[in-house]
């Protein structure tokens, strides 16, 4: 009754490796095709601030009346660019700072400012200029 009992355990035994499931491994979940690389501008950035300032150039007897007062006029009407060249006249520029894409900082001054361009407005800079984007 052994033997009988023995064979029977066998087959079974046998037959369940069978019925084993096979392991399959889980696939990789599907990835995003990295985006196309961005051409990188070396010119664009974007406006982190703009001060109005007030540049008074010196008198014709030599005494220096101001230079570089922030956000407001001093004595005198504010001159075009083309009087800037005539001693004691007040000119306003523009301070502008910038935060190029590559991480540089520029400061730059210029007598007038495009439409529309203030702090956080994306530009260029071209021959130290502050554009706008093309």
């Amino acid at each position: 009754m052994r033997t009988p009992s023995l064979l029977l355990l066998a087959a079974l035994a046998s037959l369940s490796a069978c019925s084993v499931v096979p392991h399959h491994e889980a696939a990789a979940p599907p990835t995003r095709p990295s985006p196309p690389p961005v051409a990188t501008c070396r010119d664009c950035g974007r406006i982190e601030r703009v001060d109005m300032v007030s540049n008074v150039r010196a008198t014709s007897s030599g005494h220096a009346v101001l230079g570089g007062v922030v956000g407001g006029v001093a004595a005198g009407k504010p001159a075009t660019p083309a009087a800037a060249s005539k001693p004691g006249v007040q000119v306003l520029t523009f301070r502008i700072a910038v935060r190029m894409d590559d991480g540089r900082r520029l400061v730059l001054h210029q007598a007038n400012l495009a439409s529309g361009l203030r702090a956080g407005s994306r530009i260029r800079v071209q021959n130290d200029r502050v554009l706008p984007p093309r």
